[in-house]
């Protein structure tokens, strides 16, 4: 596969940035989440991402989101793409530039995060391809407790002007 077709893929991850824009949550949700326990919540979420895309398990990716996540079927979408085609994505790291909480229950979790993808890279037989530098992007992430959890239900880019 060419360079520019593999990169090509991008685009959506980037959106995504998931993790990894979104991250791995603890095991277990806490009661009332504060800003430190929600980064902790999202890095966790991100780093199993992250696993999930190194390890190219559409299954362990898919584990990450709530059942019907627009947001999570658009990026087992894309790592479905990248594993028929002979990828792996590794390195993946979101780099979090502001993030505030704006609802936060036992149950959910919304953030509004700054971030962007660093240091990831496509590894296939023809190589390692660094993939493009992610610009930053402010998201609001709705996550939600399940099954001892957090799983993401929704992510939200936002505009620059939005508030």
């Amino acid at each position: 596969m060419s360079r520019t077709r593999l990169l090509g893929l991008m685009p959506l991850a980037l959106l995504l940035g998931c993790s990894s824009t979104i991250v791995a949550a603890p095991a277990t949700p806490t009661s009332k989440p504060t800003e430190s326990s929600a980064a902790l919540a999202l890095r966790a979420w991100d780093e199993q991402r992250a696993a999930a895309y190194a390890a190219g398990s559409v299954g362990e990716l898919r584990s990450l989101y709530v059942d019907g996540s627009a947001v999570g079927a658009a990026d087992v979408r894309l790592l479905r793409q990248y594993v028929e085609r002979g990828f792996v994505i590794e390195g993946m790291q979101m780099q979090v530039l502001a993030l505030d909480v704006l609802r936060e229950t036992q149950a959910l979790l919304r953030v509004r995060v700054t971030d962007r993808l660093v240091g990831a890279a496509a590894r296939g037989s023809v190589g390692v391809l660094p993939l493009p530098q992610d610009s930053p992007t402010t998201r609001v992430v709705t996550l939600r407790a399940e099954g001892g959890s957090w799983r993401v239900a929704s992510v939200r880019a936002e505009r620059s002007g939005d508030a």
